[in-house]
């Protein structure tokens, strides 16, 4: 079988589970002998783009004559089976599906957030849930707000894109949503629901997992989506320690309140952004792992990382988060100080029993072995 896989990979400023994702799926493809061809687009690449790209790049989401012709180059040469698209926006655009229909390619596409109905692609804005665009024929709050890459210009383009392009999805032979949320609210927003089939991300075993560690740890972006002020004023307010050590990794908005707290707290760390080795030791040295997010979740890889270790999960009571965690691996609150208090200190009390049932989680539902052959019996039924 051979695959061409596209994808616009997201900057590098902006640390990216999706990169992750694709680049593990499609090590994993080759490793069963699929034969993988990449038609990729850098986000990065823009700030190096000339005068004429510039002026080209707010029509290149509804339609890139670059995309068509790297696009019709490599499936004349390579002759795939199939196209799997992941991100189309900003260089690659969604009129790929239209290319690959013509050439009697059949298109799946994982859907790993809700960009289809949402610019941002989170249902949120400014740190808190927001459905304003949910239901319009043109997403205008998104380009009021400027919700795509923090700006109007770029988010008018992908409206238009959004726009241009409702009737380009339906010739998509199957939409594979992460985690039940996304599925439910593409469905919602028109997909159709006999095409959408629902299956998550791999994550490499990392092998059997020590036991619990001490405290607390969150990896995340740090801003206020993702709730780390939730977990701060949790930690000032009810005094965990000295038995519950409170360790953060990441960076974003809210580093400054981040380094504040660990300088006046000896209790609480700032480890700063980690890379993968880094992180596999920072949720081994964990006992519980919170994802306090106060907006919606597609499929926050944190989550089945920690299962993979062995680790329980508190995790706020939005998105897919609900549909992953329960008191059997963690718990599921209320992104507020009081109640996520009160889940670290039953979850600590219980790790090693919560964190057996979170690794039994992840060796049913999240192992690479697992999503590949899911992945490849989608192909199958497609090719068919």
């Amino acid at each position: 079988m051979r695959v061409l896989v596209a994808h616009n990979r997201y900057r590098r400023a902006l640390p990216s589970g999706e990169n992750i994702g694709v680049d593990r799926e499609v090590a994993a493809l080759r490793d069963r002998g699929v034969t993988v061809d990449l038609l990729l687009a850098e986000s990065d690449d823009i700030a190096g783009f000339g005068l004429g790209q510039r002026l080209t790049l707010p029509a290149r989401p509804t339609w890139s004559a670059t995309t068509r012709h790297r696009f019709r180059t490599m499936i004349e040469a390579q002759r795939p089976d199939l196209v799997h698209l992941h991100n189309p926006y900003p260089l690659l655009s969604p009129a790929l599906v239209n290319w690959a229909a013509a050439a009697g390619l059949p298109v799946v596409q994982t859907v790993h957030n809700v960009r289809h109905v949402c610019l941002a692609g989170t249902f949120a804005r400014d740190g808190e849930p927001c459905r304003d665009c949910a239901g319009r024929r043109f997403p205008w709050p998104g380009v009021v707000h400027g919700c795509y890459r923090g700006a109007r210009g770029p988010s008018l383009a992908l409206a238009v894109a959004h726009t241009a392009h409702r009737r380009t999805w339906s010739r998509v032979d199957r939409f594979i949503a992460v985690s039940d949320y996304v599925a439910d609210e593409i469905i919602a927003a028109g997909l159709p629901a006999g095409r959408t089939v629902v299956r998550a991300n791999g994550i490499p075993d990392p092998g059997w997992p020590t036991a619990p560690g001490s405290g607390v740890l969150f990896a995340g972006r740090l801003s206020a989506e993702k709730g780390i002020d939730v977990l701060l004023e949790a930690w000032a307010d009810v005094r965990l320690r000295p038995w519950a050590p409170l360790r953060i990794a990441g960076d974003g908005p809210l580093r400054a309140r981040v380094q504040a707290a660990a300088a006046s707290d000896p209790d609480v760390e700032y480890l700063g952004p980690l890379d993968h080795y880094q992180m596999s030791a920072a949720l081994t040295d964990a006992a519980v792992v919170a994802v306090p997010s106060r907006t919606p979740e597609a499929l926050p890889t944190v989550v089945p990382e920690a299962f993979a270790h062995g680790r329980a999960v508190i995790a706020g009571q939005v998105g897919a988060l609900p549909s992953m965690v329960d008191d059997r691996v963690g718990a599921v609150v209320a992104p507020e100080p009081g109640p996520f208090a009160e889940a670290v200190r039953a979850c600590l009390g219980d790790a090693t029993a919560r964190g057996h049932a979170a690794r039994a989680r992840y060796l049913e539902e999240y192992t690479v072995t697992r999503a590949m052959d899911r992945l490849l019996a989608i192909y199958g039924e497609v090719l068919d």
